[in-house]
């Protein structure tokens, strides 16, 4: 959902970014399901093709 923020660190090449979404169901022909907005964070590091992805921390 829109842009997200993103920062770049250039000591080690990854780009680090935060951003939401949302799972939507359909639920039959009239009805779709709209879940909750949750929110995803990881880098992405393009020179080796790797990436990972942050997991939530309880609060």
């Amino acid at each position: 959902m829109g842009e997200g923020i993103g920062k770049y660190d250039s000591t080690t090449g990854r780009y680090y970014f935060v951003r939401l979404y949302q799972k939507i169901s359909k639920l039959n022909a009239l009805v779709t399901d709209n879940g909750d907005i949750l929110e995803i964070a990881g880098w992405i590091n393009p020179a080796d093709a790797t990436a990972a992805v942050a997991h939530k921390v309880a609060t």
